[in-house]
């Protein structure tokens, strides 16, 4: 089978360091740092009182009250950052087959602060079984993919890639293996999270997954230092289509995410039909365990 050329056609975001595409470019090249005090709930009891939240956000600016309701946070990041993509698209009904069209939204976590507040609140409670209808809707991750599907009427497939933090990255590969097997034209892919909050920090602080380095918020995050800490934030993602692809310089990008093991480094660059022995950069994975043998692995690699 031939494979397509894939590129992506739409960019969305809402993130802690700018709630648009453009405004997220601009601090990133400005260097900006979204963490800060936490302030969605009281964090004094915690051992990290610092996150990267998305800043300035209102429901109202985006939803009307009764749809905010039906959405836990994530949702709502998610549904945000894809009417981005899609406008930055320029995709309709007019100028794609919808039944070509598809979508991979997913989230690490899911809505785990309303599960949280559900069983807080029935805990407190009698202990009779009230439960809000949302509740499961507001909580599984593959939520905001159907809806992004029922508002702009795609009927490709239709899932979630749930994998921790590698969530959003998979959804993206697998919207990107659709697309160059022919399998849709179009891909809607990325994901969001809203984990700050009792349960989310408190479990990974548990976990010894979050910096405590709490008197220095904003150099806090050095995953790959010598004295490695990490920090948490809410994100975004985006759309892919297949398009004609022209091979220009400023397009000769070899970027490229692999496992840190060298069988795995040689069949991702295989398939992406690159010599191995030319890769710019490899992106290591950025978990919490300390010093592996693969991080160092991967790290140490000349390029």
């Amino acid at each position: 089978m031939e494979s397509k050329r894939v590129v992506i056609t739409g960019l969305g975001a809402i993130t802690p360091i700018g709630n648009t595409v453009k405004d997220f470019w601009e601090g990133l090249v400005k260097g900006k740092n979204g963490a800060g005090e936490i302030t969605r709930f009281d964090s004094a009891l915690y051992k990290t009182h610092f996150a990267c939240e998305v800043k300035d956000y209102n429901p109202d600016d985006f939803f009307d009250k009764k749809t905010a309701r039906k959405y836990d946070l994530f949702a709502q990041f998610a549904l945000i950052a894809a009417d981005e993509a899609i406008a930055d698209s320029g995709i309709n009904a007019d100028n794609t087959d919808l039944d070509d069209v598809g979508v991979i939204m997913t989230s690490g976590i899911g809505g785990v602060n309303h599960m949280y507040s559900e069983v807080m609140e029935y805990a407190h409670s009698d202990l009779t079984p009230r439960f809000s209808p949302f509740l499961i809707t507001k909580m599984i991750a593959n939520i905001p993919g159907g809806v992004i599907s029922i508002k702009y009427g795609f009927r490709g497939p239709n899932y979630a890639t749930v994998s921790a933090c590698a969530s959003s990255t998979h959804a993206i590969i697998d919207a990107f293996n659709l697309i160059r097997y022919g399998t849709c034209a179009t891909m809607v892919a990325g994901g969001a999270g809203a984990a700050i909050g009792q349960l989310g920090v408190g479990g990974f602080n548990a976990m010894k997954a979050l910096s405590t380095r709490n008197d220095d918020p904003l150099t806090a995050s050095r995953p790959f230092d010598l004295n490695r800490d990490l920090c948490r934030s809410r994100r975004w993602r985006c759309l892919c289509r297949r398009l004609p692809y022209h091979r220009t310089p400023s397009r000769r990008h070899r970027w490229c995410a692999v496992h840190a093991t060298r069988p795995a480094r040689r069949r991702s660059f295989s398939r992406g039909r690159r010599p191995y022995q030319h890769p710019r950069h490899i992106n290591a994975n950025g978990r919490h365990r300390r010093n592996t043998r693969h991080q160092r692995g991967v790290w140490r690699t000349r390029l």
